[in-house]
């Protein structure tokens, strides 16, 4: 975890490659006290480890109101959103949410072949996204397709976070100033 600003907000970010390009980014806002944590989920392990974040939260006096996650738009992506959720919440924590903005400059990239999702699992799975992005995500993912987070890479997080707009809601909604 890393404390950018004074933001009470958390982005946690799945994959290695997007965490380090969205800490460049944010370490680079020209309104810091607008940045708040970012954290490394690391996939699965983030389910068992989103509590030590209330100690850190606590430690440091700089507790968060929001915390949103970012991963790779497939199922296992969306299932760990759902768990890691329900797990936060058990620990005191603010539910995650998706990070329904980062997630919209996502769809906009090539897609990845892999085995379609079961109709079942992926209905299930679907309703932890904003309601805005279902019917595209649901589509992709059961046509075949995913979308890995290394699809949206340094350049393409800078075209799509503006400096002129408050960052918070550039993450979180769908709309939230992307082009």
């Amino acid at each position: 975890m890393a404390e950018l600003g004074p933001a009470p907000w958390m982005l946690i970010v799945e994959n290695s490659a997007a965490f380090t390009s969205l800490r460049k980014t944010l370490r680079a806002w020209p309104d810091r006290s607008q940045a708040g944590w970012l954290a490394y989920g690391s996939g699965d392990q983030l389910v068992a480890s989103i509590p030590t974040a209330a100690e850190a939260f606590e430690e440091r006096a700089h507790p968060v109101t929001d915390i949103l996650l970012y991963g790779d738009l497939d199922i296992d992506g969306l299932e760990c959103g759902q768990q890691t959720s329900a797990r936060a919440v058990e620990a005191g924590l603010p539910p995650v949410e998706p990070a329904g903005g980062l997630y919209q400059a996502l769809l906009k990239m090539r897609p990845r072949t892999l085995a379609p999702t079961g109709p079942q699992r992926l209905k299930a799975a679907i309703t932890w996204l904003p309601e805005s992005l279902r019917t595209k995500a649901e589509a992709l993912l059961s046509g075949g397709e995913v979308l890995r987070q290394e699809a949206l890479p340094l350049p393409g997080l800078r075209r799509h976070l503006h400096h002129g707009q408050p960052l918070l809601p550039q993450v979180r909604d769908v709309q939230g100033g992307l082009p």
